[in-house]
């Protein structure tokens, strides 16, 4: 049975720097809901269009993998509890497994550093590059946590990181 593997989380907590490593380390491919966003931005103008379009081929290409029994790690914000939810619930109803892993930043300091780094080359999928900005725009998201969901603190080391997200992929 495929395992999806999910690390979601806030923009700029860590997700595509630990997704990387533990998809090298277990030879995982890896689906970045971003890197489709930034190949359609020339060809398609409203951000919402992006984003559907985005998350719909994420979807097809993932149950291609699911059908060829291929494990795939997704990198997507899936900030929304509803939204992670309905993404769990069309998993298992692909009769794959769910690894989620919520990425976190408990240093606001570190979190509006690494963040305010997309300022000097900023790509489509970029919308905000101002820490001070994306406070604002999240000032009212929660992102919490799914039921059994393991939760990596990007303040902690990327070896320590990616052998406690790989420790919870082999235990699925």
């Amino acid at each position: 049975m495929a395992k999806v593997i999910v690390f979601r989380g806030k923009a700029g907590v860590g997700k595509t720097t630990i997704s990387t490593e533990v998809g090298k380390k277990l030879n995982i491919q890896i689906l970045r809901k971003d890197d489709i966003y930034d190949s359609i931005a020339g060809y398609i103008n409203d951000h919402e269009m992006r984003n559907r379009a985005c998350y719909d081929t994420l979807y097809k290409i993932i149950e291609t993998n699911i059908s060829n029994g291929i494990d795939v790690i997704v990198d997507a914000g899936f900030h929304y509890l509803s939204q992670a939810l309905q993404f769990k619930t069309w998993v298992l109803s692909k009769n794959a497994i769910f690894v989620p892993l919520l990425c976190v930043c408990s240093d606001e300091e570190i979190w509006a550093e690494r963040f305010n780094r997309r300022s000097i080359n900023p790509q489509p999928n970029n919308l905000i590059t101002d820490f001070e900005q994306l406070k604002l725009h999240y000032e009212e998201l929660k992102t919490e946590p799914l039921e059994n969901e393991i939760i990596l603190d990007t303040v902690n080391g990327i070896d320590e990181l990616v052998e406690k997200a790989i420790l919870e992929v082999r235990n699925y």
